[in-house]
């Protein structure tokens, strides 16, 4: 498998060049609804540990006022935080 990253505007310049058969084409490639869920319930589990792991490690790099605010917004309250990051 391939994965290519691109910015918004890339994204929409490709969708704008794809034919429009082509482009439906990929979109029937997803997962149906149970077939979603089948692959949720076995591996969505490690999917939220491997997320989760990556998150830490990436906090663990920024400076302690931006990792402060990013786990604000996830609605830990101040009290917590303040014992946290004093």
């Amino acid at each position: 498998d391939v994965t290519f990253s691109m910015s918004e505007a890339e994204g929409s310049l490709l969708t704008a060049s794809l034919p429009a058969d082509k482009l439906e084409e990929s979109r029937t490639a997803a997962l149906g609804v149970d077939q979603l869920e089948t692959f949720i319930g076995a591996w969505g589990s490690d999917m939220e540990d491997a997320v989760a792991a990556a998150a830490i490690a990436t906090l663990n790099y920024w400076p302690v006022s931006k990792a402060r605010g990013f786990i604000a917004i996830s609605g830990v309250p101040a009290h917590c935080l303040d014992a946290c990051f004093a």
